[in-house]
């Protein structure tokens, strides 16, 4: 559903006070106006009400109009019609309702020809009435009043009764015959009965007032005080008691006097409508003013019920036509009824000796003391549409859709100037100032002067070149300053001597433009209107447009005038609007967004706040005039009459009712249930039902809605038939429902409807169960967190286990490359690599620790031993016998190292050994020990059995002096080893040898 901003609300608002201004007060039903010229609605069994025949209306205190009908009751809020009767609500006695009631306590009497029951907060309460023996009896109840005591009085058929102690029991003071009528006023309750009328009052007196001679078998059954009469409405025509007797009213047609009275009512203007199988007549003052036949057209046939509402709508009930509602409008219609022979009306134009002219579809009419006088019929005339009309005083100039004629003392005259126009249709003929008449047509624009005697008159056609659409002339309108201004199909054109000149092409006027309206306001501006619904103002010096956007109604302009309180009026095919002019002259400055353009006639009666009546015909020169405060207008249903002063809108306020909640087959009653209302968790999708109670033009009423809890904002309902909102899974939670509307003149309800509701939750979504489901969530999340954390922990120490599992496989690795980079090959033993890295640490070592007193003798010691004759082996034996050799005799030579000392194979058959500190001189033991093993030692060779070897053995003592440092390398001392082997070995070999320094010895030269 679509939804209105807050600033259109607040423009409603805004122009809802201008229109009710002070809040005058005005007529209801307007005694000035005939019964025709109100504005009626009527609604029957099609619009849902339960029979056609209506007997009875009344309206409750929430302001819903009651209809009684032959087949039930119902209840009206001016749209729909909600039917109760004995099937459906079993308190109601009977179906056939023949009066209702509202009385002081709010209790909305209905009786029935099977008794009686009262309404009251959503129901009905049956009254009983029990005979002697004490069983219920039914009766047949004609009408319930209430006494100014507050005493509610019934009469029946079966005699007068009163309400008391919840039942009906019969008033003492009236015990015999049947009652009708009833009415109660100043202490006095007067009841009609057979041939007589009966006045009680609370001491017992009775004032028994019998109808005329003749009379006595006629029933009185309505009684209404006004006037200053006492009126009976009887089964025998209407009477008034006067001069202490019943005097036979019989003004007018008679029809008072002797037909059957069917309803009589007072309305607060002082109306009696006395209502006869004939028709309905209007008494003021004692005296009838106007009889409404059941044959006119505006009647609403066999009335038999009458009531004014709160907002001083008359509402009528028929025998065969249902329910009608009338309120005044702000129109008076002049048509068949006047006189007028033909509706269709196309000019009108006020003549020169105050009678009315009006041209219709069938010739010329005029209307002189509110009465029409048929002048002439089409057939006089060159087409019958008298489309234009001019009085000069002299004569009236007719133009129709096929020339132009004059009509004066009763003839028709066809001017010898007037026939170029034999063939074309006249649409506007003006007298200017200067006596210039201008006629426009649909072949151009001409100008007639009748000249003097001498002269003669001289018919000129006006020129405008070849545009054939400029030459359609619209509408001729002469300004203040002499200019002749003419509209045309093709723009707006102004008269420079035989010319006709397009202008405001440049100054803001769109090209091609069908202008079909132009006045001239007070202060010199010019407006005009176009076929294409724009209307356009000049300021002096530029043409400001103006369209629906804007703010103006929808409406193609055939006449445009203004009043003297401000208001630019417009009429046309629509309908008529009217618009402020200063909102015009705002809205071109820009101060304001969107004029107030309201429509007061609606042609199709499809506009909000609009008076459905026929209105406007044709484009031209008189299609209306404004004289004084009064608009008078042609239309397809006679001339039209608007009081540009008397357009008061309904100042009343809507009352806006919550009826109902409904869900699923879950009905609760928010109208007259005890909110706040606390729904079931499963009552989740709701259609609320509501109404707006405005019934003066309930078509035109606005409603909106919201659910605060739900929404904030207001949606506003585009169906006035619409008086419903479906919501759709809500959560649960608390709620109000809130509904305001407008009546038909924009003005807001003083109160919102509001209900405040509960839908209770489902188990699952109540706090507890969340908490709950919160406690357990955070358990889970807990125990998620600590199975995360064991597996997270576990999986660190797997890792932590895999990363030093790997870590040792690493360094194993390392070691294993480390070793195979830093051990041969072939014995196993250390290489050359090991010992580059190693020595130097094991020296820096040696050198820290010989300072001390106790290692002052100590000495690193370096050994080379050499297989003798390896080379012999090798070729005697075969290499590999070469190689087992090296192995055996590395370990051999293993066997005399300690731990820290190292053997290493240096190079071929040499092997370097490496002691860790030792007294000095102790080697040369150890070196004769391994040169005898060697020797002893029975080297076992696959394939070639055992072998005896010697080896050759060089070594140095590091340092030389410990005293004296001198300046030599690990290198030199291995080096000075060497040059021992080699001593050895050139002194014949399977020995050992050492060199030591002398006194002499120069320790630079050494190496």
């Amino acid at each position: 559903m679509p939804r209105l901003a807050t600033s259109t609300f607040r423009s409603i608002t805004c122009f809802t006070c201008l229109l009710l201004g002070a809040s005058l007060p005005a007529f209801a039903i307007d005694p000035d106006k005939q019964f025709d010229d109100y504005v009626k609605d009527t609604w029957s069994i099609e619009e849902g009400l339960p029979q056609i025949t209506v007997l009875a209306i009344a309206q409750d205190p929430e302001d819903y109009i009651w209809v009684g009908t032959q087949a039930g009751l119902a209840r009206f809020d001016g749209v729909h019609f909600e039917p109760f009767d004995p099937d459906n609500t079993p308190e109601l006695p009977g179906l056939m309702i023949q009066d209702l009631f509202l009385d002081t306590g709010d209790h909305l009497w209905v009786s029935t020809y099977k008794g009686v029951a009262f309404y009251r907060d959503g129901s009905f309460t049956r009254v009983p009435y029990r005979d002697l023996d004490g069983e219920e009896v039914p009766i047949d109840a004609r009408m319930v009043r209430e006494e100014t005591s507050g005493t509610v009085l019934v009469a029946s058929i079966q005699g007068l009764m009163r309400f008391q102690e919840g039942k009906l029991v019969r008033d003492p003071r009236l015990r015999e015959g049947a009652s009708y009528g009833l009415l109660a006023e100043k202490g006095v309750t007067w009841v009609g009965g057979v041939g007589k009328v009966t006045g009680l009052t609370s001491d017992g007196d009775r004032d028994i007032r019998p109808l005329p001679a003749g009379r006595e078998a006629t029933l009185v059954q309505h009684l209404v005080s006004a006037h200053g009469y006492l009126w009976a409405g009887t089964s025998t025509g209407l009477f008034r008691w006067i001069d202490n007797r019943w005097e036979h009213f019989d003004e007018g047609a008679n029809a008072l006097a002797e037909l059957p009275v069917t309803a009589l009512y007072e309305d607060l203007d002082s109306n009696l409508w006395v209502a006869t199988s004939d028709g309905l007549a209007r008494l003021r003052e004692g005296r009838q003013v106007e009889f409404i036949s059941n044959d006119d057209e505006s009647a609403h046939p066999q009335v038999r019920a009458i009531y004014e509402d709160h907002e001083r709508n008359l509402w009528l009930g028929s025998h065969w036509f249902g329910v009608a509602r009338l309120w005044n409008g702000w129109t008076r219609r002049y048509a068949s009824k006047e006189g007028l022979q033909d509706e269709l009306v196309w000019s009108v134009t006020r003549g020169r000796q105050g009678e009315l002219w009006v041209g219709t579809s069938e010739g010329l009419e005029v209307m002189r003391n509110g009465h029409f006088e048929k002048l002439l019929d089409g057939g006089d005339l060159p087409h019958p549409h008298a489309y234009t009309l001019l009085d000069d005083g002299k004569r009236l100039w007719i133009g129709t859709r096929t020339g132009l004629v004059w009509y004066r003392d009763g003839e028709v005259e066809m001017p010898e100037f007037a026939m170029p126009l034999a063939t074309t249709q006249v649409s506007g003929i003006v007298l200017d100032s200067r006596q210039n008449y201008w006629i426009g047509s649909n072949d151009g624009l001409y100008r007639y002067a009748e000249g003097s005697d001498a002269a003669g008159p001289t018919m000129t056609r006006i020129g405008v070149g070849d545009d054939e659409r400029a030459n359609r002339i619209r509408v001729i309108e002469e300004m203040r300053d002499g200019r002749i201004l003419v509209g045309t199909q093709s723009g707006l054109y102004e008269v420079f001597g035989d010319r006709l000149r397009h202008i405001g092409r440049d100054v803001g006027l769109p090209d091609d433009l069908d202008v079909t309206a132009i006045t001239q306001l007070d202060d010199e501006r010019i407006v005009l209107g176009t076929l294409s619904e724009e209307v356009f103002l000049n300021d002096g010096s530029h043409w400001h447009e103006f369209t629906a956007e804007d703010g103006l109604p929808v409406n193609s302009p055939f006449f445009i005038a203004s009043d003297d309180a401000g208001f630019l009026w417009v009429a046309g095919l629509r309908g008529l609007y009217r618009v402020p002019l200063e909102d015009l002259e705002q809205h071109r400055t820009g101060a304001v967004e969107k004029v107030r353009g309201e429509m007061l006639l609606s042609e199709r009666g499809d506009v909000r706040g609009a008076q459905k009546t026929y209105c406007c015909n044709g484009a031209g020169n008189s299609k209306g005039f404004i004289e004084g405060n009064t608009l008078w207008l042609p239309t397809r249903g006679g001339v039209v009459a608007v009081d540009t002063q008397d357009i008061v809108k309904n100042p009343v306020p809507p009352n806006v009712v919550i009826e109902s909640i409904h869900h699923d087959q879950q009905v609760w009653d928010t109208l007259h249930g005890k909110p706040p209302f606390e729904l079931p968790a499963g009552a989740r999708d709701l259609d609320f039902q509501f109404t707006a109670l405005s019934l003066q033009e309930p078509r035109s009423v606005l409603i909106k809605y919201r659910l605060l809890g739900y929404d904030e904002n207001w949606v506003l309902m585009d169906r006035v038939r619409e008086r419903q909102a479906s919501y759709t899974n809500l959560p649960p939670g608390e709620y109000r429902f809130e509904v305001s509307g407008t009546n038909n003149a924009g003005v807001w309800a003083t109160k919102n409807a509001a209900v405040d509701f509960t839908i209770a939750p489902f188990y699952y979504e109540t706090w507890w169960f969340r908490l709950l489901i919160l406690a357990l969530l955070l358990v889970l999340i807990y125990a998620g967190y600590r199975f995360q954390l064991h597996n997270l922990t576990a999986q660190r120490a797997r890792l932590e286990k895999m990363v030093r599992r790997r870590t040792e496989e690493l360094r194993l690795a390392n070691n294993q490359l480390r070793d195979a980079v830093q051990t041969d090959a072939l014995t196993g033993l250390h290489n050359r690599r090991y010992v580059q890295k190693q020595l130097p640490g094991d020296i820096a070592f040696y050198e820290r620790n010989v300072a001390e007193p106790q290692h002052t003798k100590d000495r690193l010691v370096f050994a080379l031993a050499d297989i003798d004759h390896l080379r012999r082996i090798n070729e005697d034996h075969g290499p590999h016998v070469g190689d087992a050799m090296l192995r055996q005799f590395g370990k051999l030579l293993g066997q005399y190292t300690r731990a820290g000392d190292y053997i290493v194979r240096w190079e071929g058959e040499k092997f370097l050994l490496v002691f860790r500190p030792m007294e000095s001189g102790v080697f040369d033991r150890i070196a004769e020990r391994m040169r005898t093993a060697v020797q002893n030692h029975e080297f076992n060779v696959e394939g070639s059995g055992s072998l005896h070897i010697t080896a050759s053995i060089g070594f140095m003592e590091m340092p030389l002096d410990p005293v004296k440092r001198e300046p030599l390398q690990w290198e030199d001392y291995i080096e000075l080893a060497d040059h021992a082997l080699y001593y050895v070995k050139s002194s014949g070999r399977n020995g050992w040898a050492t060199l030591r320094p002398t006194d002499t010895t120069r320790k630079d030269t050494l190496v």
